[in-house]
């Protein structure tokens, strides 16, 4: 595995490297200034026309932070989602921010937290790769490529939905 590189951009902003993971389910890790980012997937759409969704741990180790944004070259827009219940059904809410806890983790996993990658381009699809850039309150901007899998094959990789 190769080394992160930390850079600052001219407008101030935390750059970093992917560092790729090569153990089976480990998927794309990332080591930057204060964050870890691992377990980075991707489940195709499942109808033409829908969105994707993108699933990862970020573990803070240190102060707290919150993921602010989802973008990318491979897509046409992200968002970020929470996934609750309200009169016995399972709802969706788009956010603007998911929070980390200090010396903490957050999990976008299905069923809870998640990114939805709309427009991904057919080449990403194709090549099992889809690239984002996730950008982090602190400034720091992390690129990302997740794996795709499907949603059984997720679930194998990071346990069943909550």
């Amino acid at each position: 595995m190769g080394a992160a590189v930390r850079a600052r951009g001219s407008s101030g902003l935390v750059l970093a490297t992917l560092v790729l993971g090569c153990g089976a389910g480990e998927g794309a890790v990332f080591e930057g200034p204060g964050l870890t980012v691992s377990h980075v997937y991707a489940t195709p759409p499942l109808a033409e026309g829908r969105p994707g969704a993108l699933y990862l741990f970020v573990t803070s180790q240190g102060e707290a932070d919150a993921l602010v944004e989802l973008s990318g070259a491979d897509l046409e827009r992200g968002e970020l989602h929470v996934t609750g219940q309200a009169d016995g059904r399972r709802t969706m809410e788009r956010v603007d921010s998911l929070p980390i806890p200090a010396a903490g983790r957050l999990e976008l996993r299905p069923g809870g937290a998640h990114g939805m990658l709309f427009g991904i381009a057919s080449r990403a699809l194709e090549a099992g790769r889809v690239s984002a850039r996730l950008r982090f309150r602190s400034g720091a901007v992390v690129p990302v490529t997740a794996r795709v899998v499907s949603p059984g094959e997720l679930e194998e990789l990071l346990g069943p939905a909550r």
